[in-house]
């Protein structure tokens, strides 16, 4: 079996669907936004500093989350990704699609929480060929349990598959997702405006 991996937000589409849905949180959870702003505020400057871990943004979803029920939550969850507007690229979908049509497994290695992208891209993830590993975000308690990003991506790939997968090909936007580039035989950069670059990986 030959594997590919492919990135999600800014890689398959144009737009980041973790940053839309915290937008989306705001504007559904205002009132929480302004009794809590400082809260809120250290929360996405530790984010900032800290991108590739989870406490900052995890303070950021409890105090947004306070007063929301469980049910509420799964509302958002499904009501963002309902409504949610993206911009796939032509060419990234097409390979995408090429791929599959040729009987290989994807692997699409995403940021964004597992809820989210498993409404976004739903028929494709009813292929048998194509597997999701995601960031875990927990509606109970409102928070990230895992965090997908940089280095967090190939422990959660080897986790998943309970060995070292090594791909013929991966495509992403960015650098960050190097830790698992340096698994792929062939190495390729989605520009902003979608188009595939080759790059080498020493």
């Amino acid at each position: 079996m030959k594997y590919i991996f492919f990135d999600i937000d800014g890689t398959l589409h144009k737009e980041d669907a973790f940053k839309a849905f915290i937008r989306y949180l705001i504007g559904k959870r205002w009132g929480n936004l302004v009794i809590f702003f400082p809260f809120i505020l250290v929360g996405f400057l530790l984010h900032k500093m800290l991108p590739t871990g989870k406490f900052g943004i995890n303070l950021v979803f409890f105090f947004l989350g306070i007063g929301s029920s469980l049910q509420k939550r799964g509302e958002y969850a499904e009501e963002f990704s309902s409504t949610f507007t993206y911009h796939p690229f032509p060419d990234v979908v097409a390979k995408f699609s090429e791929y599959l049509n040729k009987g290989y497994h994807v692997v699409l290695i995403s940021g964004s929480p597992k809820i989210l992208i498993q409404h976004i891209y739903k028929e494709w993830l009813e292929h048998d060929n194509v597997t999701l590993i995601a960031s875990e975000l927990s509606l109970a308690d409102f928070k990230l349990h895992s965090r997908c990003m940089a280095h967090h991506k190939l422990e959660m790939l080897d986790e998943h598959f309970q060995r070292a997968i090594y791909f013929e090909a991966g495509y992403s936007d960015s650098l960050s997702d190097l830790p698992v580039l340096t698994r792929c035989k062939f190495s390729f950069k989605v520009t902003e405006q979608g188009k595939i670059e080759p790059i080498s990986i020493l």
